[in-house]
């Protein structure tokens, strides 16, 4: 079985696949998720202003976020049931890679719930992905898990 979102559904964008059925309180939050997550996909690299299609986007994005039903968990849940049928699905290998890493956010002095990372001078969380890949193709499935 081929994962690529393109040739599995090729009727539906990336966000779509991905993040189409997340359940965000509302189907506007839901929509403004998918956009966002198909201007992520276009350019990976760089900051959040320069990813998305301008200051109306990005004003989109901080007001998505703010939203009480908006959370970590309930943003990626749909992406995580999505990787996970398609492990179901697959007749092929599949790899599961399992990678943690410290997201540093000491400067932001208005976020809480912080740990200790680094040497214990520094504030964030430990980030634990478990991202799911056919190691023929080398071709991303998707996340199976994250835990913060």
């Amino acid at each position: 079985m081929d994962a690529n979102f393109s040739m599995a559904k090729p009727e539906l964008s990336f966000g779509e696949f991905h993040f189409g059925k997340a359940a965000l309180g509302d189907k506007r939050r839901t929509k403004r998720l998918v956009a966002i997550a198909n201007s992520l996909v276009k350019s990976p690299s760089g900051s959040l202003p320069s990813k998305l299609n301008g200051p109306g986007e990005l004003d989109g994005l901080y007001h998505l976020m703010k939203q009480k039903s908006v959370t970590h968990a309930s943003v990626l849940a749909a992406h995580f049931e999505q990787t996970r049928r398609t492990l179901v699905e697959s007749q092929d290998y599949v790899v599961v890679a399992h990678d943690t890493t410290e997201l540093d956010f000491t400067s932001h002095k208005t976020l809480t719930d912080l740990g200790q990372i680094g040497k214990g001078n520094h504030r964030g969380y430990l980030c634990h992905n478990s991202l799911a890949v056919f190691p023929e193709t080398r071709q991303v499935i998707g996340l199976a898990n994250q835990i913060l």
